[in-house]
């Protein structure tokens, strides 16, 4: 499969679903720390919260958000704060 769609369009793919290197900190997906042939086989490190995105962006029909760990935020009088928007976007036609 990765000779037939090529490295290039499958690092994109995944980068573009919020897929980057976890532990290294790497968002460059084409760093040469992640960009190799067994990517293809899940051997760029991820973290669970960076799998659970991707599936995530997957089954909402190609939009990603990024992740927030708030729903509401309230002050000590009990007043709603905003809460940080997640920067959905449609990632995937």
């Amino acid at each position: 499969m990765a000779s037939t769609i090529g490295l290039c369009a499958i690092a994109n793919t995944a980068k573009t679903l919020g897929y980057h290197n976890s532990p290294s900190g790497e968002e460059d997906i084409y760093s040469d720390i992640s960009f190799n042939a067994p990517m293809v086989i899940g051997a760029v490190q991820a973290s669970p919260l960076t799998m659970a995105n991707v599936y995530a962006t997957i089954a909402a029909k190609g939009v990603e958000c990024t992740p927030i760990a708030m729903t509401k935020v309230l002050d000590s009088s009990g007043n709603q704060l905003k809460v940080p928007s997640a920067n959905c976007h449609q990632a995937i036609p």
